[in-house]
Protein backbone atom coordinates (compact mmCIF):
# COMPACT_ATOMS: atom_id res chain seq x y z
CA UNK A 1 0.00 0.00 0.00
CA UNK A 2 3.05 1.91 0.38
CA UNK A 3 6.61 2.70 -1.70
CA UNK A 4 7.83 2.95 2.17
CA UNK A 5 9.97 0.34 3.87
CA UNK A 6 8.04 -1.33 7.43
CA UNK A 7 10.61 -0.38 9.31
CA UNK A 8 10.83 3.14 7.83
CA UNK A 9 6.79 3.50 9.07
CA UNK A 10 7.84 2.34 12.28
CA UNK A 11 10.42 4.68 12.90
CA UNK A 12 7.90 7.48 11.69
CA UNK A 13 5.74 6.12 14.47
CA UNK A 14 8.43 6.40 17.39
CA UNK A 15 9.90 10.17 16.13
CA UNK A 16 6.06 11.01 16.30
CA UNK A 17 5.74 9.63 19.70
CA UNK A 18 9.28 10.92 21.12
CA UNK A 19 8.72 14.75 19.52
CA UNK A 20 5.58 14.62 21.61
CA UNK A 21 6.62 13.42 25.09
CA UNK A 22 10.01 15.58 24.68
CA UNK A 23 7.61 19.03 23.46
CA UNK A 24 5.73 17.48 26.88
CA UNK A 25 8.75 17.42 29.24
CA UNK A 26 9.80 20.73 28.18
CA UNK A 27 6.49 22.64 28.80
CA UNK A 28 5.29 21.11 31.85
CA UNK A 29 8.70 19.54 33.21
CA UNK A 30 9.67 16.11 33.83
CA UNK A 31 8.48 15.32 36.94
CA UNK A 32 4.52 15.84 35.41
CA UNK A 33 5.40 13.95 32.56
CA UNK A 34 6.26 11.00 35.24
CA UNK A 35 3.40 11.45 37.23
CA UNK A 36 1.13 11.27 33.91
CA UNK A 37 3.45 8.07 32.62
CA UNK A 38 2.80 6.29 36.18
CA UNK A 39 -1.00 7.50 36.67
CA UNK A 40 -1.88 5.47 33.01
CA UNK A 41 -3.76 2.48 32.35
CA UNK A 42 -0.92 1.41 29.82
CA UNK A 43 1.44 1.00 32.70
CA UNK A 44 -0.19 -0.18 35.48
CA UNK A 45 1.04 -3.53 35.86
CA UNK A 46 4.84 -2.22 37.08
CA UNK A 47 5.10 -2.33 40.15
CA UNK A 48 5.92 1.70 40.89
CA UNK A 49 2.65 2.83 39.74
CA UNK A 50 1.17 0.73 41.89
CA UNK A 51 2.37 1.68 44.76
CA UNK A 52 1.78 5.28 43.41
CA UNK A 53 -1.79 3.72 43.01
CA UNK A 54 -1.30 2.35 46.61
CA UNK A 55 -0.03 5.48 48.64
CA UNK A 56 -3.66 7.57 47.60
CA UNK A 57 -6.23 4.54 47.48
CA UNK A 58 -7.70 4.10 50.81
CA UNK A 59 -9.37 1.01 50.22
CA UNK A 60 -12.68 2.21 50.99
CA UNK A 61 -14.32 2.54 48.01
CA UNK A 62 -14.86 -0.31 45.15
CA UNK A 63 -13.89 -0.12 41.61
CA UNK A 64 -15.16 1.60 39.60
CA UNK A 65 -16.00 4.29 42.36
CA UNK A 66 -12.15 3.25 43.97
CA UNK A 67 -10.79 4.48 40.24
CA UNK A 68 -12.43 7.99 40.92
CA UNK A 69 -11.23 8.01 44.12
CA UNK A 70 -7.61 7.53 43.20
CA UNK A 71 -8.05 10.34 40.28
CA UNK A 72 -9.00 12.73 42.45
CA UNK A 73 -6.64 12.35 44.93
CA UNK A 74 -3.69 12.19 42.67
CA UNK A 75 -4.88 15.53 40.91
CA UNK A 76 -4.81 16.90 44.47
CA UNK A 77 -1.29 15.73 44.68
CA UNK A 78 -0.56 16.82 41.52
CA UNK A 79 -1.71 20.31 42.41
CA UNK A 80 0.32 20.82 45.52
CA UNK A 81 3.57 19.15 44.25
CA UNK A 82 3.59 21.93 41.13
CA UNK A 83 3.24 24.70 43.16
CA UNK A 84 6.30 25.47 45.50
CA UNK A 85 4.72 28.20 47.22
CA UNK A 86 2.27 26.67 48.95
CA UNK A 87 2.46 25.57 52.31
CA UNK A 88 2.46 22.13 53.69
CA UNK A 89 -1.49 21.18 53.87
CA UNK A 90 -2.87 18.02 54.89
CA UNK A 91 -2.35 16.75 51.44
CA UNK A 92 0.50 13.90 51.68
CA UNK A 93 3.35 14.69 49.45
CA UNK A 94 4.23 11.10 47.07
CA UNK A 95 7.70 11.17 45.73
CA UNK A 96 7.20 10.34 42.34
CA UNK A 97 10.01 7.19 41.39
CA UNK A 98 10.47 6.63 38.21
CA UNK A 99 11.25 2.76 37.18
CA UNK A 100 14.70 2.28 36.32
CA UNK A 101 16.51 0.67 33.54
CA UNK A 102 17.08 -2.59 35.48
CA UNK A 103 13.83 -2.96 36.99
CA UNK A 104 12.00 -2.32 33.44
CA UNK A 105 13.78 -5.63 31.75
CA UNK A 106 13.13 -7.41 35.00
CA UNK A 107 9.45 -6.93 34.48
CA UNK A 108 9.25 -7.87 30.94
CA UNK A 109 8.51 -4.09 30.12
CA UNK A 110 12.00 -3.07 28.02
CA UNK A 111 9.66 -0.83 25.49
CA UNK A 112 8.59 1.04 28.49
CA UNK A 113 12.03 2.47 28.45
CA UNK A 114 10.95 5.06 25.12
CA UNK A 115 8.13 6.08 27.32
CA UNK A 116 10.13 6.99 30.81
CA UNK A 117 13.20 8.41 29.40
CA UNK A 118 12.31 10.53 27.05
CA UNK A 119 15.49 13.02 27.18
CA UNK A 120 17.66 10.08 26.83
CA UNK A 121 16.13 8.53 23.49
CA UNK A 122 15.94 12.69 22.61
CA UNK A 123 19.71 13.25 22.34
CA UNK A 124 20.08 9.78 20.98
CA UNK A 125 17.61 10.72 18.46
CA UNK A 126 19.93 10.57 15.20
CA UNK A 127 19.82 6.46 15.70
CA UNK A 128 16.35 6.10 16.33
CA UNK A 129 16.62 3.58 13.41
CA UNK A 130 18.62 1.41 15.56
CA UNK A 131 15.92 1.80 18.60
CA UNK A 132 13.02 0.92 16.16
CA UNK A 133 15.32 -2.03 14.46
CA UNK A 134 15.81 -3.40 18.21
CA UNK A 135 11.91 -3.00 18.86
CA UNK A 136 10.64 -4.73 16.02
CA UNK A 137 13.02 -8.15 16.87
CA UNK A 138 11.03 -7.72 20.14
CA UNK A 139 7.38 -6.85 18.69
CA UNK A 140 7.87 -9.46 15.30
CA UNK A 141 10.64 -11.67 16.05
CA UNK A 142 14.36 -11.53 14.68
CA UNK A 143 13.82 -13.10 11.32
CA UNK A 144 10.93 -10.59 10.52
CA UNK A 145 12.59 -8.14 11.36
CA UNK A 146 15.74 -8.82 9.64
CA UNK A 147 13.47 -9.20 6.44
CA UNK A 148 12.83 -5.37 7.35
CA UNK A 149 16.02 -4.18 7.92
CA UNK A 150 17.09 -5.52 4.49
CA UNK A 151 14.05 -3.66 2.95
CA UNK A 152 15.36 -0.55 4.17
CA UNK A 153 18.69 -1.03 3.35
CA UNK A 154 17.41 -1.80 -0.13
CA UNK A 155 15.30 1.03 -0.64
CA UNK A 156 18.26 3.09 1.34
CA UNK A 157 20.34 3.10 -1.52
CA UNK A 158 18.47 2.71 -4.24
CA UNK A 159 15.93 6.25 -3.50
CA UNK A 160 16.91 9.00 -5.69
CA UNK A 161 18.19 11.33 -3.38
CA UNK A 162 19.28 13.73 -5.63
CA UNK A 163 16.00 13.82 -7.57
CA UNK A 164 14.16 15.52 -4.14
CA UNK A 165 16.52 18.84 -4.35
CA UNK A 166 15.50 18.64 -8.69
CA UNK A 167 11.65 17.89 -7.71
CA UNK A 168 9.20 20.54 -8.87
CA UNK A 169 7.12 21.66 -5.77
CA UNK A 170 3.55 19.92 -6.15
CA UNK A 171 0.54 22.00 -6.78
CA UNK A 172 -2.20 21.62 -4.72
CA UNK A 173 -5.40 21.93 -6.93
CA UNK A 174 -8.68 22.17 -5.09
CA UNK A 175 -11.80 20.08 -6.15
CA UNK A 176 -13.61 23.34 -7.31
CA UNK A 177 -10.57 24.12 -9.92
CA UNK A 178 -10.42 21.10 -11.17
CA UNK A 179 -14.53 21.06 -12.11
CA UNK A 180 -13.54 24.18 -13.59
CA UNK A 181 -11.08 23.00 -15.91
CA UNK A 182 -13.05 20.38 -17.02
CA UNK A 183 -10.24 17.94 -15.60
CA UNK A 184 -12.95 14.77 -15.12
CA UNK A 185 -14.95 13.28 -17.91
CA UNK A 186 -18.31 14.31 -19.08
CA UNK A 187 -21.15 11.76 -18.36
CA UNK A 188 -23.85 11.58 -21.31
CA UNK A 189 -26.42 10.70 -19.29
CA UNK A 190 -26.21 13.67 -16.40
CA UNK A 191 -28.88 15.53 -15.73
CA UNK A 192 -28.30 19.58 -16.68
CA UNK A 193 -29.31 20.66 -13.08
CA UNK A 194 -27.01 18.65 -11.41
CA UNK A 195 -23.80 20.66 -12.89
CA UNK A 196 -23.93 23.62 -11.13
CA UNK A 197 -23.99 21.50 -7.62
CA UNK A 198 -20.63 19.92 -9.04
CA UNK A 199 -19.64 23.33 -9.38
CA UNK A 200 -20.23 23.93 -5.79
CA UNK A 201 -23.18 26.00 -6.06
Amino acid sequence: LTNYPQLLLEDWYFEICLRTRWAYVRKWGIDRYMNTMLRSLRFKHLKEAQSLVSNVDSGYFASPAREREVLMKMLSIQKHTSNLNIEHTETKKIKIKAPTIWSLIRQSSISSMFSFYPRLFWYGRHFSITFTFLNACRKYGKLHASKMLREYLVWKLTYPIFSIKNKKPLEYISLRKLLRKNFFPGISRDNPVMDLLRKGR
